[in-house]
C-alpha cells in the first residue's frame, strides 16, 4: 500500500469496517479542504475495486463518496484558484470527488494518475517522490519544498560525511587535530600560572600581605617571578604558533574539501535528467553550488576550529574549577541551564529564519539570472524599469528576512549575555567570602574569575557558532541530497552498445506527459525506416518536440516503448545512444569561446581540416573566413556576437562534425530571413543524407524534402503520408497548408 499520509487510528478503524474481505487497499492520502470550501481534513482511499472519500459513511454527506472503479474511465487533477479538484470520468462526464489546496497539487496529480492506470487496466505505479509542503518527521511547514527540513537535519551523519572528504589528506588532518587540541590545552595554563604568581610571589602570606602598606617582596621571589612571566610568554607564543599553523592547514584543507565537494556536485548536476533541472530551477541550483558551498567553507575554516578548541576548554575549565572550589563552582553554574534551554530554543528558531533567508537568496539568484539572460527582450519592449522593479522586490525580500534574522538574534543574544554574566557576579561574592574566611586564596579567586570568563565566553558564543554550524550543515545536507539523487544511467553494466546504429526508430503505443495526468503524447504508433526523413507537423503544443525528446531519451515514456534498431531504448547504453544522435535547435546555444571550439564541441579531437569540411557542409565557412579572426573569432556569451543565422549554421556544422545516425531538426529555420533560410536548407539537405531525420517545422515549405509527414493533433498521430497524399485527404494538413498560403498572400499584399 502507498500511504502518502498515515491514517489516524479512528479513520483506520472506520475504513476497516468499510473494506470488503477480498478488497486490496492500494493508496491512502489526506486532503485539507472540506466539501464546502473550508479548511479541514478528508481522506481518500483507493483500492483495486473503488474510490472512497472518508470519514463520513453516507454517500453525499459532507462530501463523502464511494465510486466503483468499473464505472470510471478516466481521472484528472483539475487546477482551480488557490487549489484544485480531483475528478473522475463516469459515463463520459467528469465528476468532482475531492478538493485540496495548492500545496497538495503534486500529490493529487499522482493520485489521478493512479486512478487512470486502474481505469485502463494498466500496472499501478504511483510515485511518492514529490515535493511536500510539510516535513514527514516533524510536520513543520517546509520553507522550500525542494529542500530538506532544516529542523530535522541529521547533523552527525552530515558531519561524518563531510569528514569522509578528508580521507586523501589524513596526514594534514592529523596535524590540524593535534594543533587544535594543543592550542586548547595550552590556553588552560595562563590562569594557573597567574594563581602561582599571586599566591607564591605577590601575596605569599595571603590577604594580609596585600592589605599591608609596608609589605615588601622578598628578594628570592624576583627569580620565581621572572620564570613565571617567562612561562606566560612561552605559553602565549606557543598558543599563537599553534593557532597560525592550524589556520594555515585548516584553510588549505577546508578549501580542498569544498572544491572537491563542489566538483562532485557539478558532475552530478551535469548528469541529472532534464526532469530534475526543470523541477529544481536554475536559481536553486546556482545557490546550491555557490552560496551553500561558500557557507560551509567559511564554517570549516573559522567555525569548526573554534568549536573544537572551546569544547575542549569547557571540559578542562570545568574540571579545574571543581578542583579549586566545588561549592563556588556549583553556584556560578546556576545560570547555565537557562542559557542552554534558551540557546536551544533560539537556535531552532534561527534555523527557520536562516532557511527563509536562503530561500529568498535562491529566488534572487533566479531573478538575476533570468533578467540578465533576457536583457535584449527587456530593452526591446522598454521594460527596464519593470525588471528593476522585479529585482527590487526580490532584493527587498532578502533584506527584510535578513534584518528579521539579525534583529531576532541580537535581541535574544543580549538577554543570554546578561544571564551568563550573572555567574561572574556570583563568583565575586561567593569567592570573595571564601577568601575573607581563609578557605580560598586570592590567587585562586583571580584564577577562578579568569577561568570563569574562559567558560562563559565560549558558552555565550556557542549558540551563535551552533547557529553558524546549523546553516552550514543545512546547506551541506541539501548538497548531499542532490548528490544522492539518481542520475541518468549513462554506463549501466549489461546495456547494449550497438555501433553504428542503423537508424530504425519505432514508437509503440507511446504515452507521455510532463504532468502525468495530462499526457502530451497519447498512444503514438510510428515506424521510421533507416535513413528516412520524417517531418513532424502540427500546431504548437501538439507534441512534436516532446516526441523528439523521447527519441533522444531526455525523458522516458510513461507507457509504451521507443525502439531503436529493434531494441528498447532503455536497454541501450545512454552514452552510446546520444553519441549517435545529433540535435539542431530552433535557438542554437553556443558556449563562450571561439567558433572553432564550438564546432569542435561535438568532436573535441577533430583536426582543423575536419572542422572546415563540416563548416563548408553547413554553408558556414564563407562567413567565418570573412571575419578578421576567422575560426578564432570569439562568439561571446551564448554566441551573442553572431547573428541568429550565423549561430544556426555553426550549430549545423557542429552536428555535421558529429556525423550522427539519427538527426533531430527542431525548427532549425524558424528565426532567419529568406536568404539565410535558403543557405541553411542547403546545409540541411547535405546533413540529412543517409541519416534518419526528424524535422520539426511550422513553415511547411521547409519540409518539402521529407519522405513522409506525420501530423500530430493534441498528442495523437492523426495523419501520415507524403505532401501530395495528405493534401489529397483534405484533412488537418490541408487546412494548415491553406492557412499558411493565406498568410503568405496577406504578407505579399502588405509589401
Amino acid at each position: 500500500m502507498i500511504a502518502f499520509d498515515p491514517l489516524p487510528p479512528e479513520i483506520e478503524a472506520q475504513w476497516r469496517d468499510l473494506r470488503s474481505p477480498n478488497e486490496e487497499t492500494l493508496l491512502v492520502a489526506m486532503s485539507d479542504i472540506l466539501h464546502d470550501g473550508r479548511f479541514g481534513v478528508r481522506w481518500i482511499v483507493l483500492t483495486d475495486k473503488r474510490v472512497v472519500v472518508l470519514p463520513h459513511l453516507a454517500p453525499g454527506a459532507d462530501g463523502a463518496l464511494d465510486i466503483d472503479l468499473a464505472e470510471v474511465s478516466d481521472a484528472r487533477a483539475e487546477p482551480l484558484v488557490g487549489g484544485g479538484r480531483l475528478e473522475v470520468s463516469v459515463q463520459g462526464h467528469f465528476t468532482p470527488i475531492i478538493e485540496y489546496s495548492s500545496s497538495l497539487g503534486a500529490k493529487f496529480t499522482e493520485i489521478a494518475r493512479g486512478i487512470q492506470q486502474l481505469a485502463k487496466d494498466e500496472p499501478f505505479a504511483v510515485t511518492t517522490d514529490i515535493p511536500r509542503a510539510r516535513c514527514q518527521k516533524c510536520q513543520a511547514l517546509l520553507p522550500d519544498r525542494e529542500r530538506n527540513c532544516p529542523r530535522c537535519v541529521r547533523k552527525m551523519a552530515v558531519i561524518l560525511r563531510i569528514a569522509s572528504y578528508l580521507q586523501p589528506y589524513k596526514p594534514l588532518a592529523t596535524v590540524l587535530i593535534l594543533a587544535t587540541l594543543g592550542r586548547a590545552l595550552l590556553q588552560l595554563t595562563p590562569p594557573l600560572i597567574t594563581r602561582t604568581i599571586i599566591d607564591d610571589v605577590l601575596a605569599p602570606d595571603g590577604l594580609a600581605s596585600v592589605l599591608a602598606v609596608d609589605g615588601l617582596l622578598p628578594n628570592e621571589n624576583y627569580a620565581l617571578l621572572a620564570w613565571l612571566v617567562a612561562a606566560l610568554v612561552t605559553v602565549n607564543l606557543a598558543t599563537g604558533g599553534l593557532e597560525v599553523a592550524g589556520s594555515w592547514v585548516g584553510a588549505w584543507l577546508s578549501t580542498r574539501v569544498i572544491a572537491n565537494m563542489r566538483a562532485q556536485l557539478y558532475q552530478v548536476l551535469e548528469r541529472m535528467s532534464l526532469t530534475f533541472h526543470n523541477r529544481k530551477g536554475q536559481g536553486n541550483l546556482l545557490s546550491l553550488v555557490t552560496r551553500d558551498t561558500e557557507s560551509l567553507n567559511y564554517f570549516l575554516i573559522d567555525g569548526a576550529p573554534y568549536l573544537v578548541v572551546n569544547s575542549v576548554m569547557l571540559f578542562g575549565v570545568l574540571t579545574i574549577l571543581l578542583l579549586m572550589s566545588w561549592q563556588v563552582t556549583l553556584l556560578v553554574l546556576l545560570p547555565v541551564p537557562f542559557v542552554v534551554v534558551g540557546g536551544t530554543a533560539l537556535v531552532k528558531r534561527m534555523r527557520l529564519l536562516w532557511s527563509r533567508v536562503s530561500q529568498n537568496w535562491a529566488l534572487l539568484h533566479g531573478q538575476l539570472n533570468e533578467s540578465l539572460l533576457g536583457i535584449r527582450v527587456a530593452k526591446a519592449f522598454a521594460q527596464e524599469e519593470a525588471e528593476i522593479s522585479r529585482f527590487d522586490r526580490r532584493n527587498e525580500a532578502v533584506a527584510r528576512s535578513t534584518v528579521h534574522e539579525a534583529r531576532f538574534w541580537d535581541s535574544s543574544f543580549a538577554i543570554l549575555n546578561f544571564v551568563t554574566g550573572a555567574g561572574v557576579f556570583i563568583a565575586w561574592y561567593a569567592g570573595g567570602r571564601e577568601v575573607i574566611g581563609g578557605d580560598l586564596t586570592l590567587g585562586s579567586l583571580m584564577a577562578f574569575i579568569q577561568l570563569l570568563w574562559m567558560l562563559y565566553g565560549p558558552l555565550q558564543w556557542f549558540n551563535r557558532i551552533y547557529n553558524w554550524m546549523s546553516r552550514a550543515l543545512v546547506g551541506a545536507d541539501r548538497i548531499f541530497d542532490v548528490m544522492d539523487t539518481p542520475t541518468e544511467p549513462y554506463a549501466e553494466p549489461g546495456k547494449l552498445t550497438p555501433r553504428p546504429l542503423r537508424g530504425k526508430v519505432d514508437l509503440r503505443e507511446v504515452t507521455f506527459g510532463y504532468d502525468k495526468t495530462k499526457p502530451v503524447l497519447k498512444e503514438v504508433d510510428l515506424d521510421v525506416r533507416p535513413g528516412e526523413m520524417i517531418g513532424l507537423v502540427g500546431k504548437s503544443g501538439a507534441g512534436k518536440s516532446t516526441l523528439a525528446h523521447l527519441v533522444c531519451r531526455f525523458y522516458e515514456a510513461d507507457h509504451g516503448v521507443v525502439l531503436v534498431d529493434g531494441h528498447d531504448i532503455r536497454d541501450i547504453e545512454l552514452t552510446c545512444l546520444r553519441d549517435q544522435i545529433g540535435v539542431v535547435l530552433q535557438e542554437p546555444f553556443l558556449f563562450s569561446g571561439t567558433i572553432l571550439e564550438n564546432i569542435r564541441y561535438a568532436k573535441p579531437m577533430a583536426d582543423l581540416p575536419e572542422v572546415i569540411a563540416a563548416a563548408r557542409a553547413a554553408n558556414a565557412h564563407d562567413f567565418i573566413v570573412a571575419k578578421p579572426e576567422g575560426y578564432d573569432t570569439l562568439v561571446g556569451e551564448r554566441g551573442n556576437r553572431l547573428s541568429v543565422g550565423e549561430k544556426q549554421r555553426v550549430s549545423i556544422a557542429r552536428a555535421v562534425l558529429k556525423d550522427p545516425r539519427i538527426l533531430i531538426l527542431d525548427e532549425a529555420t524558424a528565426s532567419v530571413d529568406t536568404e539565410t533560410e535558403f543557405a541553411i536548407q542547403q546545409a540541411i539537405a547535405r546533413l540529412i543524407r543517409g541519416r534518419t531525420t526528424f524535422a520539426i517545422a511550422h513553415r511547411l515549405s521547409t519540409l518539402r524534402n521529407a519522405d513522409r509527414l506525420v501530423v500530430l493533433d493534441e498528442g495523437a498521430v492523426v495523419e501520415v503520408g507524403t505532401h501530395e497524399e495528405l493534401l489529397a485527404k483534405r484533412g488537418i494538413y490541408h487546412k494548415l497548408v491553406e492557412m499558411q498560403r493565406t498568410v503568405s498572400r496577406l504578407r505579399a499584399v502588405e509589401r
